[in-house]
């Protein structure tokens, strides 16, 4: 019998509600989302949705969930213009309470080796900046040539040093450079984040013996059949070396990434994030 290739249809949008059950306990701060492109992925999939506006999705999908903030991340070259607007919206308590619904609003930026080849420096100082990053090295799909993918990753590795600022890093099937490149140039007591990690338990390994303050981030990849290493990873490690974070990935539940929550179906473990 062939297999069936029709594709089924859109999951009703009242699947991205999350229960208080859903919720859990546990309070924690989602350390790494993609608010701007995920919204508009979701505008794109129910234009009809109740959410009209970013803020909306934002305090529908984490509103009364226990989550106390949540870190945006501008990764893409050049940086998406709406970048500016959600971070001054976030500074004063009114706005907090009205657009945010009270929970709190950071970011990250820096540029991911898919877009490397386009890199320029973006300004670091406002005060809703908590870090640098997503940066690194990824030679799975080769978006960018890897040699320029080393130089950027070089250069906004120094510029986050220089400014004390953390690090939210990305690396794939690139563990020999991205090992070199970090302890070449990182500070041991740096504070970093590893995030979406799917590399060698024996590299994850090498990198927290070496940086006391490194945190490796796992995600719903776990749940992959075919990703052993993640898997092996996390039998090895510390609770508290963990940050452990529902990223949504292409094939799982809804057809767009690092939707907030993953609807709600996250882990109530010791180690999730924040107290």
């Amino acid at each position: 019998m062939g297999k069936n290739k029709k594709r089924s249809g859109p999951i009703d949008e009242s699947h991205l509600d999350v229960s208080e059950r859903q919720a859990g306990t546990v309070r924690f701060v989602d350390t790494h989302t993609h608010l701007l492109s995920t919204f508009s992925a979701y505008r794109s999939k129910y234009p009809l949705g109740k959410y009209e506006t970013v803020y909306d999705f934002v305090q529908g999908l984490y509103g009364s969930k226990k989550v106390d903030g949540i870190i945006d991340v501008f990764c893409e070259a050049p940086v998406q213009s709406g970048w500016k607007e959600l971070a001054d919206s976030a500074l004063s308590p009114e706005k907090k309470s009205t657009q945010w619904g009270g929970i709190d609003y950071w970011f990250v930026m820096g540029v991911h080796p898919h877009e490397a080849k386009n890199y320029t420096d973006k300004a670091m100082k406002h005060s809703r900046n908590v870090g640098w990053g997503e940066i690194g090295l990824d030679y799975h799909y080769d978006l960018s040539p890897r040699d320029i993918q080393q130089k950027v990753f070089r250069r906004q590795l120094e510029l986050a040093v220089s400014l004390h600022k953390p690090l939210t890093i990305h690396t794939r099937e690139a563990e020999e450079d991205t090992e070199r490149l970090m302890k070449e140039i990182i500070p041991k007591d740096h504070k970093i984040h590893v995030h979406c990690f799917t590399d060698s338990p024996d590299f994850a390994a090498r990198l927290l013996e070496h940086f006391p303050n490194l945190f490796i981030g796992i995600t719903g990849v776990i749940t992959y059949s075919t990703n052993l290493n993640t898997s092996a990873v996390i039998k090895h490690l510390s609770s508290n070396s963990i940050i452990a974070r529902p990223q949504k990935q292409p094939t799982t539940f809804m057809s767009y990434r690092h939707a907030p929550m993953d609807r709600g179906c996250i882990a109530e473990c010791d180690f999730l994030i924040v107290k």
